[in-house]
């Protein structure tokens, strides 16, 4: 594989446990400059299912879900026919945590209740990174901003307050 160029950015530096992609690594590389007065970090690239899992897992955890399944149910499904994770995953987005699942899945919850949620765009084909704002989201999505205004291929972005991070789309 070939090496990827963000692993030398100076300004918008990847933590070593950030998965890379081509696709990502070239967005990444051709941010750095625009975050010289405010540097960041990369927290997180391509991501397993079963990694998308383990967040909502942990997210859920957190609130004070009961987890009625584990980590190697990630295709398991009751007799209505939904991810054994479902209800947990519906839970965590009803507490404010914007996690998509593993698998394009019906929110059981409140909030976005009987919509289709699609799998998240860190899974493959990585499509997304998120940013680390260490102090200002604003200041994140400022530079964002100015970056797409000169043309670096940045699709969207979306401000994820609860999870202190910005989900950058490629």
């Amino acid at each position: 594989m070939s090496e990827f160029k963000s692993i030398n950015n100076k300004f918008l530096t990847v933590r070593k446990t950030v998965i890379l992609t081509e696709r990502i690594d070239s967005v990444i590389f051709a941010l750095d400059n625009y975050f010289r007065n405010f540097p960041v970090e990369v927290s997180s690239g391509q991501r397993t299912p079963e990694k998308q899992l383990f967040i909502i897992m942990d997210y859920a955890k957190k609130i004070g879900v009961e987890l009625t399944f584990s980590d190697d149910d990630l295709d398991t499904k009751d007799d209505n026919n939904n991810y054994l994770w479902q209800w947990a995953w519906s839970k965590v987005l009803d507490a404010g945590y914007l996690v998509n699942p593993p698998r394009e899945a019906k929110c059981l919850g409140v909030y976005k209740y009987g919509q289709y949620i699609l799998p998240s765009s860190h899974l493959t084909p990585c499509r997304a990174f998120d940013i680390d704002p260490k102090s200002s989201i604003d200041t994140v999505v400022s530079c964002l901003k100015d970056s797409i205004v000169h043309d670096v291929p940045v699709r969207s972005y979306t401000i994820e307050r609860s999870n202190n991070c910005v989900h950058v789309n490629v």
